[in-house]
């Protein structure tokens, strides 16, 4: 889905599609899609306070996306966000189920990436290489299943705003957190799901690089 797409242009360059994923900002709506402009502006908006929510992307809104591919006689490969972060896996395997009744001879295959980000822009990057060096679409699924746990994501954030948002941490946590200037390093473990590993202080940012 286009949650993958920030700064990975190369993924576009080598025409793999996003489902678009709808959101609120300042209570209007859109549709971010992997065609969309500078990101450098929506995350501006944020720090200036504009308040953002994303929308899941139910099984309807697959079956839309897909439906057009499969009567052009094609196959399809998706490559989920994380099932530990979100339900859009769950509602990608509805609509390949549903697809799959009306669509006999096509294969909608959907893989959970456990990855988000960059992570599943690369884990799409190097899909796209498999399949042109010769592979079909069930070894590339399989190559998918044995390499996803190598893809390692290490984050930390400026400001635990955000984090309390989307509940990654406690409101007091965050308060105590932002009045030392303690942030945490991040990662996604083998369900997928963001685990804190370790704090530390704007002061010691510099050893962390």
């Amino acid at each position: 889905d286009a949650q993958e797409s920030r700064g990975l242009g190369d993924v576009y360059k080598r025409q793999i599609l996003a489902v678009p994923m709808s959101y609120t900002m300042d209570g209007r709506d859109f549709l971010h899609t992997l065609e969309d402009g500078n990101p450098h502006e929506f995350y501006q908006a944020l720090r200036n306070g504009s308040i953002s929510k994303t929308s899941q992307i139910n099984s309807e809104d697959f079956i839309e996306f897909f439906t057009p591919f499969l009567e052009q006689g094609e196959d399809i490969l998706y490559l989920a966000f994380s099932s530990g972060l979100s339900g859009t896996y769950q509602s990608a395997c509805i609509a390949a189920e549903e697809l799959k009744k009306r669509f006999s001879e096509r294969t909608v295959a959907v893989v959970d990436s456990l990855a988000a980000s960059m992570g599943l822009g690369l884990m799409a990057y190097y899909a796209s290489c498999r399949i042109k060096e010769g592979m079909n679409l069930a070894e590339t699924v399989s190559w998918l299943e044995s390499n996803k746990l190598k893809v390692n994501h290490w984050f930390t954030v400026d400001d635990l705003h955000f984090l309390r948002r989307g509940g990654r941490v406690t409101g007091a946590a965050a308060f105590v957190g932002s009045l030392l200037s303690i942030k945490p390093v991040l990662h996604t473990d083998d369900e997928g799901k963001l685990i804190p590993c370790l704090l530390y202080t704007s002061d010691a940012a510099d050893d962390l690089t």
